[in-house]
């Protein structure tokens, strides 16, 4: 029947076989099945298998894929949006916008009621003025009594008004000084008058002072003349006594009179002293009133400037050129309270910028200049595609997840306020890093018409931080089982 094939050149060659395919029907069963050879299709589906399996492995080996961190964030202007908010409460009287307005800078947006602001910046300039006019009239006061007696107090010196003391002021405050001058006049020239008087006493005793002398002299040569008389037996001892009684008269009036001498000059020179004194008196009076009038103005200057600065805080300014967006208020009369968002305007012209969250896990393969890929989710990328960016800045500090929520969804509450809201108990912290990405696009097309991205747009952004072999995604899992087993206790 043929060559005889042997097993073993059955399993080296298994395509070949002497035995021809008609002939291994009459064959056993079992020696059928060893003289049929493989078919040529599992064989080749095998190989082809082996083939695959080779090449995903070297493929493994020597490929390489992206590394992308994968973060949520929303669309923002590089300008940042601007929240107007008001300082103080009041009440609306005038709203000059509309949502989707354009404004320019310093345009106004809306004002309330400034009646009390008004009257409190009115009141507090009226008392710098009242305090400015206090001020120049005590100066002109001071120099002109310390020009006394060179210069004298009346007529009232011209005073240098500042421009912005009303006429009332300034008529007030020229009476007031012409007053306090006239005292100190009158005063002065009373003391003078007196100290003329004195002057007068005192040339009065001088002189007669000076007869008394000469009267003396003449009474002791009398009484030596009688002493001699008496001693000749011309004359009386009634004689002696009489000029003896006259010169005691003399002297004794020549002492009385020195004596007033004495208290005379006394009285002038405290005429004198009392006269310097008032004028001392008036002098430092006026400068301590000079010093505290002028600390008193400067208080009033500085609450003039905050109630000057409440009165322009009663309208609020635009303060950037863009477009008016979320308007709060839709009625005149309407009460704001300090801190309450009233509207936000995005500004003009400036590029798009897209913030982001990343995980603590990837914040530190993120640097800036890398390329990230941003999947609007208003747009569908499967449909519309996605956007294209670079990383212009990373955080150096981070902020919980919860919170990172919370100002991204309300940007103008108070970061520290919310970071120190405790989380639910049992409850791990998650800490994010706000990365900045800046979109090389600001439209995108759909349905072929092009429409404008929106700051707000919620968006995924892919940040391509490395490459990686494939086979190490393989390998990983084993060698961190590897690394942690036989530890356990």
């Amino acid at each position: 029947m043929g060559k005889e094939v042997t097993p073993a050149r059955q399993v080296l060659f298994p395509f070949k076989s002497d035995v021809r395919g008609a002939d291994r029907e009459f064959l056993p069963s079992a020696l059928e099945i060893l003289e049929t050879p493989a078919s040529p299709v599992k064989v080749a589906l095998m190989l082809t298998i082996c083939a695959f399996v080779a090449a995903a492995l070297a493929w493994s080996v020597f490929g390489r894929l992206d590394v992308h961190a994968v973060a949520l964030g929303k669309i923002v202007p590089s300008g940042q949006t601007k929240f107007i908010q008001p300082f103080d409460p009041g009440t609306v009287v005038s709203l000059s916008v509309t949502n989707g307005m354009r404004v320019e800078a310093g345009q106004e947006l809306m004002a309330f009621d400034a009646a009390e602001a008004e009257a409190e910046a009115r009141r507090q300039s009226e008392a710098a003025s009242a305090l400015r006019a206090e001020v120049a009239r005590r100066k002109v006061a001071i120099d002109q009594a310390k020009a006394w007696p060179g210069r004298p107090l009346f007529p009232v010196a011209d005073v240098e008004w500042q421009d912005d003391v009303p006429p009332a002021f300034r008529s007030r405050e020229h009476r007031v000084l012409a007053a306090d001058l006239s005292q100190l006049a009158e005063t002065i020239g009373t003391l003078e008058k007196q100290i003329a008087q004195k002057h007068a006493t005192r040339e009065r005793l001088n002189m007669s002072i000076a007869y008394q002398t000469e009267l003396i002299k003449t009474l002791q040569d009398r009484v030596a003349v009688r002493e001699a008389s008496l001693k000749l037996e011309v004359g009386t001892k009634i004689n002696l006594f009489d000029a003896l009684e006259s010169l005691d008269k003399s002297r004794s009036s020549l002492a009385s009179d020195k004596g007033q001498l004495l208290e005379t000059e006394a009285a002038i020179v405290e005429l004198r002293g009392e006269k310097d004194k008032d004028l001392a008196t008036f002098i430092a009076d006026n400068s301590t009133k000079l010093a505290d009038a002028e600390k008193k103005l400067d208080d009033a200057v500085q609450q003039y400037a905050k109630a000057s600065t409440k009165l322009a805080r009663t309208k609020l300014l635009a303060p950037t050129s863009g477009t008016v967006q979320a308007l709060a208020v839709t009625t005149l009369g309407q009460v704001v309270t300090t801190g309450q968002q009233l509207l936000t305007i995005v500004p003009d012209g400036g590029r798009l910028q897209a913030e982001v969250y990343v995980s603590n896990t990837d914040i530190g393969f993120i640097k800036v200049g890398q390329d990230v890929v941003v999947k609007v989710d208003t747009f569908p990328f499967t449909r519309f595609g996605s956007l294209h960016g670079k990383v212009i800045n990373v955080a150096n500090d981070a902020i919980d997840e919860q919170t990172a929520r919370r100002q991204q969804a309300n940007p103008t509450s108070t970061v520290n306020a919310m970071a120190n809201t405790p989380g639910a108990p049992g409850q791990p912290q998650n800490f994010v890093f706000l990365v900045t990405v800046a979109l090389e696009e600001s439209a995108m097309k759909i349905d072929n018409v092009i429409i404008p991205l929106t700051p707000g747009m919620t968006l995924t952004a892919e940040v391509r931080t490395d490459d990686r072999r494939i086979i190490s995604y393989l390998l990983s899992p084993l060698t961190k089982v590897a690394s942690e087993a036989f530890r356990e206790r």
